[in-house]
């Protein structure tokens, strides 16, 4: 019995032979089975090798990155959209990637969900990260229909490096939304994420302040709001409290608004760095319409606020 000493890979094993006289050192090759299975994670460009941001919003062309390793090599990567093959987004060779034509027949604010399957060359199978992503916006909050022809129905959100944008969607139509027969909406923001800077309910403000009615304050609830966001009868702008002057001061314009009559959805966006660049926001909305001279006021959400996270809706699509 001798012990032959077998190269592979750069590697020596060692190796028991019976009954033959092996003399020397030699070299081979040595066929193994590999049964390891690939690694691979759906990660989305420019930033490959991250997951896209949670929530992340799509639309038009989406372009979806898969990240492999495997000790053999990866033959080819299959894309999956809400668990069905797209046979489109087959690819054979590096980098892994898909340019998504997002169908424009899915529903404004609906989820969707992303994934791979990456294949070795011995036919090992690994499935990736699941990417949960929105289709143009994301559904930040929604109301109860209060009877009121203009209440608040839904809220949702997008943003990108510069902009943040709102939809607002209400239960019923207006005519014209600069005069009696639109409404008069208030998006406040806390944006330094502290309840005791900012306005704050119960403090009185001056009657010429925007959203004023019937009352002299309004009811934020437990944020300190740094910003408000004023759309529709009183014109459409960025307001900031000054806490020394006790007061409402115009601040900035939109970028952009959508604002139309016989319709019940507006669309606005701001530049995030009129309201600080934050990294996060506290949220509260008031819708006011008037009926016979007595304003009624939708607040969203009923009670607390909302918490938004910026890039919590990243739009990614192009």
């Amino acid at each position: 019995m001798r012990e032959v000493f077998v190269m592979k890979n750069g590697r020596f094993i060692l190796i028991v032979l019976a009954g033959f006289l092996l003399v020397g050192l030699f070299s081979c090759n040595i066929m193994e089975f590999d049964t390891e299975q690939p690694n691979i994670s759906i990660t989305h460009p420019p930033e490959p090798g991250t997951s896209p941001p949670r929530n992340a919003v799509v639309g038009g062309i989406t372009p979806i990155r898969a990240e492999t390793i495997d000790n053999e090599g990866v033959n080819y990567v299959e894309f999956y959209i809400d668990g069905v093959h797209d046979t489109l987004g087959d690819d054979f060779s590096e980098p892994f990637e898909y340019q998504w034509a997002v169908p424009d027949s899915f529903r404004i604010g609906s989820r969707h969900k992303l994934y791979a399957i990456a294949t070795d060359f011995n036919e090992n199978k690994m499935v990736s990260n699941f990417v949960r992503v929105y289709y143009q916006w994301f559904p930040f909050l929604t109301d109860p229909d209060d009877a009121s022809e203009n209440d608040v129905d839904s809220i949702l959100v997008r943003n990108t490096d510069e902009e943040l944008e709102f939809r607002v969607v209400t239960n019923g139509e207006w005519e014209e939304p600069h005069d009696s027969t639109g409404f008069n909406a208030g998006l406040f923001l806390d944006t330094d994420f502290n309840s005791e800077t900012g306005f704050s309910s119960g403090e009185e403000v001056r009657d010429d302040s925007p959203l004023i009615g019937d009352s002299l304050h309004y009811d934020v609830g437990e944020i300190g709001a740094d910003y408000l966001i004023v759309v529709g009868l009183q014109g459409d702008g960025i307001w900031k409290w000054n806490s020394a002057a006790s007061e409402w001061q115009e601040h900035a314009e939109l970028t952009q608004t959508e604002v139309v009559s016989d319709t019940n959805i507006f669309v606005i966006s701001l530049s995030l760095e009129d309201i600080g660049a934050p990294e996060r926001m506290n949220f509260r909305m008031a819708n006011v319409t008037y009926h016979e001279e007595n304003p009624s006021w939708d607040w969203v959400p009923d009670e607390y606020f909302g918490t938004y996270f910026i890039d919590e809706g990243l739009y990614v699509g192009e």
